[in-house]
Parts: structure tokens; sequence; C-alpha cells
């Protein structure tokens, strides 16, 4: 069952997702515009779990290694999906209404910092940021 909802959370796990080694890669391409994002990221579409699952707090862990925590309400991931590193900090912060991510997701560098935000409307991201090591905002892209 904890397999089904891994499969289901995939594409919220790449929600936020910041560099491990808080430094970029010459294989991330540079974002200078919402449509430079990934459209897995971009839209996030509605997350439903299998009828079976009860309603209330629900843990996993991902083939990668990180875990994460939702809640599950009539059907739908609902409330929030925090995904956490290996070493248990927070990776990313997605709030979610009815299943749509909702507000601002965040991410987190293994070592807590903030390192990124994305605004979501109603599934679809509006804002991006990104932060420094410092904690400065170096990049903010609107639709």
């Amino acid at each position: 069952m904890k397999k089904i909802l891994v499969t289901l959370f995939a594409s919220l796990i790449l929600t936020s997702c910041v560099t491990d080694n808080n430094k970029t890669t010459s294989s991330q391409p540079e974002i200078n515009q919402i449509s430079d994002i990934p459209e897995n990221i971009r839209t996030i579409p509605k997350k439903t779990v299998p009828a079976n699952i009860k309603d209330g707090e629900f843990t996993g862990t991902a083939s990668n290694g990180r875990t994460f925590k939702t809640v599950v309400k009539n059907g739908y991931v609902d409330k929030y999906f925090d995904v956490y590193h290996p070493n248990g900090k927070l990776h990313s912060h997605t709030p979610l209404v009815q299943g749509l991510a909702q507000g601002w997701s965040e991410g987190y560098t293994q070592e807590g910092k903030l390192r990124t935000k994305i605004l979501y409307k109603n599934g679809h991201l509006i804002q991006f940021q990104v932060y420094d090591e410092k904690g400065s905002l170096i990049k903010d892209i609107k639709e």
C-alpha cells in the first residue's frame, strides 16, 4: 500500500527540489521565466489516494531514501506534503487543499536553509523564487 502512495507522490517530491549540495550544476537549466520550469513542477495534478487508504496522518519512505508525511482526507492528500532529507531535516513543504498544491511550497538544503519558494494556485505555479546560501532572494519569477 505504501508503494502505491509513493508512486502517487512522486511528482510532489519533485516540488521545491533543491540540490543536496546547495550548488547549481551544469545539468540544471537556467530559469528565467515560468516556461523554463519543467511542466511536472509548473502544474501539479490533483492527488487522490486509493479508496482503501483511511483518513488521517500518513508517513512513508520514497525509493530515494527520503521520508514524507502528509494527511489523507476524503480520498485526497490534504493540508500539506512534507519531504525530509535522509538526515531528518525538512527538504520541502507543500501546502495542499483537497489534493491540489495551494500556497507557498518551500524547499530547503540539507542544512535546513531556505533555497526555493514556489507559489501555487489551484495546482498551477504562478511564482518561483530562489535564495542564496545567506538567505537573500536572488531570483523572483512571476507568471
